[in-house]
């Protein structure tokens, strides 16, 4: 039966955080009298009469009463009313099945700044309880969430205290729908943009207006974020958005208009129906999801062809790579193939090196990287993973064809795949029509089917691989995998995966180690729809995987012995500030930590320390400021040498690329990378020159878990790289080595002066290679000026000595001597 909507004047509830505690109270009680809090009521059976099969929870915006559909207002109750109305045309559902509640909090007008943070906070902590006890009172009950502005903001907000205080119940939400969220990550694969003829579009490089704030991983397989192109709430390109601009954003007719935009496009229709599907996902794993019903759009629009897809999923994965032929995107090779799905710099193909030889530069996707992408956009998670062509055609399917089949039982979605062995992968549009990233130098395209040779035939990926719980957000690798009653190598085989296989993994734990492909690992996954273990070994990823919980509870990838305090702790990739976080702690985290050393000192909460601390399952460092115990930590040993120096944030290119054993090409090999390759770096160091694509290079980096060396010109990035220590004084080359460039995002200038181009910039403090130094135009500082300026030739340019350590004028470098503007120092 649906929960009472109650309707009182937005402003009923407003206060001052004096009054805070009243509304609170109030709030609780209006929740035990429409029976949502457990204390008063007993926990009910699975076929408790007051719960029903599905609850749709609406949070209205700004300033919203509880007007439209449900009460949730007149953007979220649409949407909210359109995935009732699925749920009961196309699934069976009665509309006893469902109850809808649209959540009691302020809505406070965005024009009261002060009043909109309490309120949205004051809905937030509504909605924690209401998911909760929700759950609690009625476990098999599938909760769909849908939001309006604020009420998006106020979902992302209790997404996280879920996550943090309870975070099994994140299973209970089984599809959320964010209209214009304030607090939008536009980075992630779930947020999407509408353009104002109606199609779909990656939200990349667009933010909300408020802050970024990605909801937690447990919930962003079922999350959709989207925002209507030119709306500055849920799209704005600036860190920091100013009072005037945000109000303009709140009132413009882009923000306020969702229920009509988009050449007759019905967005909160089309979404709305999409969440409806989610909700209708088979709850226990098993059985057979329905079929989505036909989109009543048209996915093919961008691609230029009218497309009838047989599914939601497949229609959404037709729609979003059509929409990089709308774009202009480039094809690239390796593009694609990041940790995460979407566009990416390529790599020069030694097999076509004229025409590729762009595409490092070319943020774009070769053929199964945009495969994977489109179908990340349908479904909402990485379904599909890192893999070639000839990889995307084994995963499962729900239908196989081959050559003698034709193009007659194809249908648009379907996976088409050319080359023996593999080489090539399309999407299928329909009348003999696919779209692709065809080939380095020319763009995402639609072309016939027939003007590719050696047709192999097509999968078709099954509709049910939106739901989370069946195809599965993570994937093995390899094959002939087992999955094992007990994660041991002794445990019975449950069954064995022949290829990569998409899964479900419920939680993870520390058991048996397992050797294989020159790794060990001790963790384990468990896969509740087999079961049973699979060794993380098998598993695309981090050796202890990042979102997954321990199976006894413990948040953390460690065995408890140490832990960290605090919120928003970074891991870095080398024990300094610098460089990208390999890892963030939302909340205190229990760690496993290999070795400890001293290197930058940080200071926070009024105490400075510089020792820091690895952790092998993140294959990052913290600062043992943030871990809980002494400076340093009784019983862990110093790190000595290379172990756990690595970031590993690099990338080899190319393929069949050898390493050496010492750094000499004359040196016996080691192992051979047959295609471009993530590896950890932990350090580098000047030796023998190498050639390669016309390029000279004497820098070598150690690779510590394939013990061997590999010559920098293997590796994406600079000649010598930002970040990485040097491996020993006694290495260092001619010109005056050793010197230490700090701060971040310093700029290296063609000619010594601000004035001039920049030739590359630094993004953390990296030891840094000086030839001579000369007098330039002076820079200020932190306080103080310098006209110093130094030559690096390893990057062909010049920088101010204020950013390296030491006196304004270096000792021991000598002077440059004649210098022509623009070239390197001493040329006449």
């Amino acid at each position: 039966m649906a929960a009472p909507v109650l309707r009182v004047r937005p402003d009923m509830t407003r206060s001052r955080p004096a009054a805070r505690g009243i509304l609170v109270t109030l709030l609780a009680a209006v929740a035990l009298l429409t029976g949502l809090l457990s204390p008063l009521v007993p926990a009910a059976r699975a076929d408790d009469p007051v719960c029903t099969k599905v609850t749709i929870i609406g949070v209205r915006g700004s300033g919203e009463g509880y007007e439209g559909a449900y009460g949730m207002g007149n953007t979220a109750g649409p949407a909210a009313q359109a995935a009732a109305d699925l749920l009961v045309s196309h699934y069976g559902h009665a509309r006893s099945d469902i109850s809808t509640t649209s959540l009691f909090y302020p809505a406070a007008e965005a024009t009261d700044i002060l009043n909109w943070w309490d309120s949205a906070r004051t809905g937030a902590e509504a909605l924690d309880t209401l998911v909760t006890d929700t759950y609690r009172r009625c476990p098999s009950t599938r909760i769909g969430l849908v939001g309006y502005s604020q009420g998006a903001g106020v979902i992302n907000m209790a997404m996280q205290l879920i996550s943090e205080r309870h975070g099994h119940v994140a299973q209970a939400v089984r599809g959320a729908l964010l209209i214009a969220d304030p607090f939008r990550d536009g980075r992630q694969s779930y947020a999407q943009n509408i353009t104002a003829a109606g199609g779909m579009r990656s939200g990349n490089g667009l933010r909300g207006m408020l802050r970024r704030q990605a909801v937690p991983a447990s919930f962003q397989g079922v999350t959709r974020d989207i925002c209507r192109d030119g709306d500055g709430v849920c799209g704005t390109i600036f860190e920091e958005t100013v009072q005037s601009a945000i109000q303009a954003a709140l009132s413009s007719a882009t923000h306020t208009s969702y229920m009509n935009c988009c050449s007759g496009f019905d967005v909160l229709r089309e979404y709305g129906q999409q969440l409806g599907w989610r909700l209708a996902q088979n709850p226990d794993g098993g059985g057979t999801a329905p079929v989505p019903p036909t989109p009543a759009w048209n996915p093919g629009k961008d691609c230029g062809v009218t497309v009838t897809a047989p599914t939601q999923a497949a229609g959404y994965a037709v729609q979003a790579a059509c929409s990089q032929v709308a774009a202009g995107t480039w094809y690239s090779w390796g593009g694609g193939h990041g940790p995460t799905p979407g566009a990416s710099y390529g790599f020069v193909d030694v097999s076509d090196p004229e025409r590729s030889k762009n595409d490092p530069y070319r943020k774009g996707f070769d053929c199964s990287g945009l495969v994977r992408w489109a179908w990340s956009e349908a479904v909402g998670h990485d379904m599909i993973g890192q893999r070639t062509a000839a990889q995307e055609f084994a995963l499962p399917a729900a239908a196989r064809f081959t050559t003698s089949d034709g193009t007659a039982p194809l249908q648009p979605g379907d996976l088409v795949f050319w080359g023996s062995p593999i080489h090539h992968v399309a999407i299928y549009l329909g009348n003999g029509k696919v779209v692709e990233a065809r080939e380095s130098d020319t763009k995402i395209m639609v072309a016939d089917f027939g003007s590719h040779r050696n047709y192999t035939g097509a999968i078709r990926l099954s509709g049910d691989a939106a739901a989370p719980g069946a195809g599965g957000p993570n994937s093995t690798w390899g094959t002939d995998v087992n999955v094992r009653s007990a994660p041991a190598l002794s445990g019975a085989v449950v069954t064995t995966f022949a290829g990569p296989t998409a899964i479900t993994i419920k939680c993870q734990k520390h058991g048996e180690s397992v050797t294989a492909e020159g790794y060990t690992n001790d963790a384990w996954s468990f896969l509740p729809e087999y079961g049973g273990w699979v060794n993380n070994i098998f598993v695309q990823g981090k050796a202890w995987l990042d979102g997954i919980p321990a199976c006894d509870g413990d948040p953390g990838g460690g065995s408890g012995r140490h832990s960290t305090w605090g919120t928003s702790v970074n891991v870095r990739p080398l024990p300094s500030r610098g460089g990208t976080p390999v890892a963030t702690f939302s909340a205190p985290m229990s760690i496993a930590i290999q070795c400890q050393k001293r290197a930058e000192s940080v200071t926070a909460e009024g105490y400075t320390n510089d020792v820091w601390s690895y952790l092998p399952d993140y294959r990052g460092w913290v600062s043992n400021i943030y871990i809980q115990g002494p400076d340093w930590l009784d019983g862990v040993p110093a790190c000595d040498g290379n172990t756990g120096g690595g970031s590993g944030q690099f990338s080899t290119w190319g393929t069949d690329v050898n390493t050496r054993q010492r750094p000499s090409v004359s040196a016996p090999l080691g192992p051979v990378f047959s295609g471009p390759t993530r590896v950890t770096i932990s350090c580098q160091k000047h030796a023998e020159s190498v050639t390669a694509e016309g390029i000279t290079n004497d820098a070598w980096s150690y690779l510590p878990d394939h013990q061997a060396w590999i010559s920098n010109i293997f590796l994406q990035g600079p000649a010598w790289l930002d970040g990485v220590p040097t491996c020993g004084s006694s290495t260092t080359p001619v010109g005056n080595g050793g010197h230490r460039m700090w701060a971040s995002d310093v700029k290296v200038r063609k000619d010594s002066s601000t004035a001039t181009d920049v030739v590359h910039t630094f993004t953390a403090p990296t030891d840094v290679r000086v030839t001579c130094q000369a007098q330039g135009q002076s820079v200020t500082a932190e306080g103080i000026t310098n006209s110093a300026w130094s030559y690096l030739p390893d990057y062909g340019g010049w920088i101010s000595n204020i950013f390296l350590q030491g006196p304004a004028w270096l000792e021991d470098v000598p002077s440059c001597g004649t210098t022509r503007p623009g070239n390197p120092p001493n040329m006449t």
